[in-house]
C-alpha cells in the first residue's frame, strides 16, 4: 500500500488517478543512493509532465501484470527492489488539515525484483546494501544501514522455522510432507571459480523462494515460477499476495517510489479506445469522468430512437430515463456492448429492452437516490400526519379548515397526527430505509423494520417476514420500499391491509405493483385505514378517470421520490476502474 495526500482542492493526485484508471502501478525501494531524486519527485508537476525524465531517472518495465505487452508500466531501473502490483481498491481518508483527506492505495503484489548486488551470500535481501530511507516528519529523513536479529521467546517450532526462512523445518514442524516441486537456485546462490557455468542445482520450491526472500510465512504463501533474469535482477510470480515479514517493507518503506511512479503507464501502443455513451437526460460533468487514457466520452439522446451509425461501436453505455424504443435499438445494434450502467434504482427498464444480463454485465444506481427518496418519503409522512393535503383542499374551496388550528389533542391514542412516539414501520429495509431512520428518530418516531430476514441494521431492529401480522397491527404509518418483482407483487393485500389499524396510514415510495391499488381504494373508501400517500403506481402515469383520482384521503405524488441521481460520476469511475481491473463491479445483478 501506499498514500497520497490529496490536493488543497480535494483533488486526486496524479500518482492515484493513473493507479485507478490502469489497474496496476510499480512500487520502487526509495534507498540513500536515490534521496536528491526522491525528493525532487515530490514536486507539484502538471499531469502531462514525464516525471521520470525531469528528475533523470531511467526507466524498465513491467512484465507480470495484465497488459504489460501493449502498455507496461514503468519502474525505476536504479531502484534495487521493485515490487509489480495490480490495483485492489482505494481507501479514502478524512483529513482536517490545509491538505484535506488521504488517498490510501492497496495493491496485490503479482511479481518481485530484487537486484543481484542487493543479495547477500546467503540469498537473502542485504539491508546494509540497499539503505533504504524513510521520512521521519518535518524536513527529516532516516536511513536504514544496519539490521540486528531478535528471536521470539518460546515461539511455535513452525513460525520460527518460517522466519528463519527454513520452509522445509516448517512443513516438518506442521507435520506436512515435503515440497517436491523444484526449479534452479538464483544467479546469486551459483558459486564462484570453477564452479562458474555449470548447472544450477535443484532444490525445494518453497526452499528456494524462502532463501531468496528471508521470512516468507511457507503456509501463507504459494509460489509459481522462479527464475532469473538476466542481467541484474530476479522476480518471484505470485499466485497469492506475497506475506514477507521485512519490516523495512512493512514499515520503513516511505517514501516508496510509488510517489515518483506516477506511472505514465499510457505509451502509444495502448489498445484502441473504448467509447462510452453517456445520456443528455441528465446534467453529467464529464470532465469527473477522466484518469482513463483508453476510454473516450459520447453524449446521446435517451428519447430519439436510434443512436448514431458510428457509436455502434460502444463498450459501455450509461442509461437514464431512455425510451423504449432508444433501449431496443441499442439491443439490436451495439453488437460490442460489454457493460450497461443505469442510473436508476432497479435495471427493470434495461431488462424489458432485452437485454442479457449473462452476455452484457448490468449495473444499477442503487445509492443514487437513496437521499431524495427518504426526503420525499418524509415529507410524506409529515403531509399526512399534519394534514397538509386537507388544508390545501380548503383553500381551494375558498373555506378556513378551522378543525385543523387551534388547540389540539397532544398525541391522542390511536390517530396519526405527528411523527413523535408515533409507530413507523418500514416495509423493505435497504439503503434507502436507512438514510430516512435517522429522521424519523430525531422527530421522535419508534421505527421498526420489515424485510426477508430479520436482524438490527443500523440500529433499528427488523422482523422477518413471519412477524409481519404482528408488526402492521402495531403500526401508525406503514412505509413501504419494496423491488419491484415477482416476489413483491401485491405484497400489501387485501388480508394484509385488514392488519393496520383504521388510523394507519400508509406510505410507498418503492414500487407500485407492491400494492394491490383495488384492495387499497376499497380500504379507503370504508375507512378500513386512514389514508395513503403513493408516489408509485401499477400503471404510470396513472390514467385519467382513475377511481383513485377521487379516492378519500389519498395522496397522489407523479413517481417523484427519485429522478435525480445524485454521484452518478463517482458511481460510473468507481466501477470504471473495477471494469478495467477484472473486478467485481458494484450494483451488479
Amino acid at each position: 500500500m501506499f498514500s497520497a495526500n490529496q490536493t488543497p482542492e480535494g483533488f486526486k493526485k496524479d500518482t492515484v488517478r493513473n493507479v485507478e484508471s490502469t489497474a496496476k502501478f510499480v512500487w520502487n525501494l526509495a534507498t540513500w543512493d536515490l534521496r536528491e531524486k526522491v525528493n525532487a519527485s515530490a514536486q507539484q508537476f502538471p499531469f502531462e509532465v514525464d516525471e521520470f525524465e525531469h528528475v533523470g531517472l531511467e526507466k524498465e518495465f513491467s512484465s507480470c501484470l495484465p497488459g504489460d505487452v501493449q502498455n507496461p508500466v514503468p519502474m525505476v531501473r536504479e531502484s534495487p527492489v521493485k515490487f509489480e502490483c495490480s490495483y485492489h481498491s482505494t481507501l479514502r481518508l478524512p483529513g482536517a488539515s490545509v491538505m484535506g483527506g488521504v488517498d490510501l492505495v492497496i495493491g496485490k503484489v503479482e511479481g518481485v525484483h530484487i537486484a543481484d548486488w542487493a543479495l547477500s551470500k546467503e540469498g537473502k535481501l542485504d539491508i546494509g546494501k540497499t539503505k533504504p530511507i524513510a521520512r521521519c516528519g518535518y524536513y527529516d529523513y532516516v536511513v536504514l544501514d544496519k539490521t540486528f536479529e531478535m528471536v521470539i521467546p518460546g515461539g511455535d517450532k513452525a513460525i520460527l522455522a518460517g522466519l528463519e526462512g527454513n520452509a522445509e523445518q516448517a512443513r516438518q514442524s506442521m507435520g506436512r510432507p515435503p515440497d517436491e516441486q523444484t526449479l534452479p537456485l538464483p544467479k546469486s546462490r551459483l558459486r564462484s571459480g570453477s564452479d562458474t557455468g555449470r548447472q544450477a542445482p535443484h532444490v525445494p520450491l518453497a526452499t528456494a523462494a524462502n532463501d531468496l526472500f528471508g521470512n516468507i510465512d511457507p503456509s501463507l504463501t504459494t509460489f509459481g515460477k522462479l527464475s532469473h533474469r538476466l542481467p541484474v535482477s530476479v522476480y518471484l510470480m505470485l499466485q497469492l499476495p506475497l506475506r514477507p515479514s521485512f519490516y523495512i517493507f512493512k514499515s520503513f518503506a516511505q517514501p516508496s517510489f510509488a510517489s515518483i511512479t506516477k506511472t505514465r503507464a499510457f505509451s502509444p501502443s495502448s489498445p484502441a479506445n473504448m467509447k462510452l455513451l453517456y445520456p443528455t437526460s441528465l446534467v453529467l460533468d464529464p470532465a469527473k469522468i477522466t484518469g482513463f487514457p483508453t476510454l473516450t466520452l459520447h453524449p446521446y439522446d435517451v428519447k430519439s430512437p436510434t443512436l448514431p451509425s458510428e457509436h455502434h461501436d460502444a463498450e459501455i453505455l450509461v442509461t437514464w430515463a431512455n425510451s423504449k424504443d432508444n433501449l431496443t435499438y441499442a439491443v439490436k445494434n451495439l453488437k460490442d456492448l460489454k457493460w450497461i450502467q443505469s442510473l436508476a434504482a432497479g435495471p427493470n427498464d434495461v431488462l424489458s429492452a432485452g437485454f442479457d444480463a449473462s452476455k452484457v454485465k448490468i449495473t444499477t444506481g442503487s445509492g443514487l437516490h437513496d437521499k431524495t427518496v427518504a426526503e420525499h418519503a418524509l415529507g410524506l409522512l409529515l403531509n399526512a400526519a399534519r394534514r397538509f393535503y386537507e388544508m390545501r383542499d380548503y383553500q381551494l374551496q375558498g373555506k378556513w379548515p378551522g378543525h385543523l388550528g387551534g388547540p389540539q389533542p397532544d398525541r391522542e391514542k390511536d390517530t396519526f397526527r405527528t411523527l413523535r412516539d408515533a409507530r413507523v414501520t418500514i416495509w423493505g429495509f435497504g439503503n434507502i430505509a436507512k438514510s430516512l431512520t435517522p429522521h424519523l428518530v430525531a422527530l421522535g418516531a419508534t421505527v421498526k423494520g420489515l424485510a426477508r430476514s430479520k436482524g438490527v441494521r443500523d440500529g433499528i431492529e427488523v422482523f422477518g417476514e413471519d412477524s409481519l401480522e404482528d408488526i402492521l397491527k402495531e403500526t401508525d404509518a406503514l412505509v413501504m420500499i419494496l423491488p419491484g418483482d415477482a416476489s413483491t407483487k401485491h405484497a400489501l393485500n387485501r388480508e394484509r391491509l385488514g392488519y393496520l389499524p383504521n388510523h394507519a396510514w400508509v406510505v410507498n415510495v418503492g414500487r407500485g405493483t407492491s400494492i394491490d391499488e383495488d384492495a387499497l381504494f376499497e380500504a379507503l373508501e370504508g375507512e378500513q385505514i386512514g389514508g395513503a400517500a403513493l408516489d408509485v403506481f401499477e400503471t404510470e402515469p396513472l390514467p385519467e378517470g382513475n377511481k383513485l383520482y377521487g379516492a378519500k384521503n389519498l395522496i397522489l405524488s407523479p413517481h417523484a421520490a427519485g429522478g435525480r441521481p445524485q454521484g452518478a460520476e463517482e458511481l460510473i469511475v468507481e466501477n470504471m476502474r473495477k471494469f478495467l481491473g477484472g473486478q467485481e463491479l458494484k450494483n451488479i445483478i
